[in-house]
């Protein structure tokens, strides 16, 4: 970050502030910015980037789609979901215009424009978006790479929310062979693919395949580190099954464990805590019970 600062401070006085170099220096440190999540300050110095390639290559040049694709996951990552679709959809269309239909980064900005239509709840929308990125990357990688596993992934999301339970399931069962294939069995993206899946066999009440689901998410999330969030949310669900089935010792344990969880990364006054607090007395009142 200090030098790409300091390199700009000399660009802006030897060349003047509105040269190419400042441009390309901006973008970099934009980046460094991104990285760091502090986002205002990414988006200053990609709109500084974007208003010098603008005067200097136009509004179509691939390097404005780039910046432009820039500050829409800059906006994504600050949920300014009406700014990012904005920027998604101005970079697709100089992706489009520059680099032709099949390319990857036209791939790229389709799945970014379809993901923000997803969040509005314009799933026929995002789903051809999407699926129109799934087809480029297949023709130009394979069907085996990993990018079409997470397009596959990507869609399978969109369509769970969508509550297209057997076309998801369908999109999750593609994505997790190829993640299996290039990432091997106790990857985190095994785990989270396994995790999805189990949780639509719950909602369609196949609590055995359900089970197999999480049981075998959890004990890839328990060897991960950073896995605590989706190993709270994946005890959680199994806790309710066992709950469901009258097995209320091994649904207290998924409770109580989800619960610590939770405590410890969200703190005790956190609704996900909470809820998890109130699953585990619920259960206690049973067992004490004897029902």
């Amino acid at each position: 970050l200090d030098c790409y600062s300091e390199c700009l401070r000399i660009q802006r006085l030897r060349q003047g502030g509105d040269s190419i170099a400042v441009a390309e220096t901006s973008n970099k440190l934009g980046g460094v910015h991104a990285e760091r999540e502090q986002h205002d300050m990414a988006l200053k110095s990609f709109d500084e980037a974007l208003t010098i390639y603008k005067s200097h290559l136009g509004n179509n040049a691939v390097e404005v789609g780039h910046t432009w694709h820039q500050m829409g996951k800059a906006h994504d990552a600050m949920e300014q979901h009406d700014e990012s679709l904005h920027c998604f959809t101005e970079a697709l269309r100089i992706f489009r215009t520059q680099l032709g239909e099949e390319d990857l980064t036209v791939a790229l900005a389709l799945n970014n424009v379809g993901v923000n239509y997803a969040r509005r709840k314009e799933y026929a929308k995002a789903i051809e978006l999407c699926s129109e990125a799934l087809r480029i990357r297949k023709v130009r990688l394979g069907e085996e790479h990993l990018d079409i596993a997470d397009g596959l992934y990507n869609l399978a999301n969109i369509l769970d929310e969508w509550r297209r339970y057997d076309e998801a399931l369908k999109f999750y069962s593609q994505a997790l062979a190829i993640y299996r294939t290039n990432l091997g069995d106790d990857d985190i993206e095994v785990a989270n693919c396994l995790q999805f899946m189990g949780t639509i066999f719950m909602k369609e009440n196949e609590q055995n395949r359900a089970l197999t689901c999480f049981n075998e998410a959890i004990r890839i999330y328990r060897q991960k580190d950073g896995g605590e969030d989706e190993l709270a949310g994946t005890l959680f669900y199994l806790g309710r099954i066992f709950a469901k089935r009258a097995e209320f010792k091994s649904s207290l344990d998924c409770f109580t464990e989800s619960y610590q969880l939770r405590k410890g990364q969200l703190g005790e006054n956190h609704v996900d805590t909470v809820g998890a607090a109130r699953f585990v007395a619920a259960i206690e009142r049973k067992l004490h019970s004897g029902r």
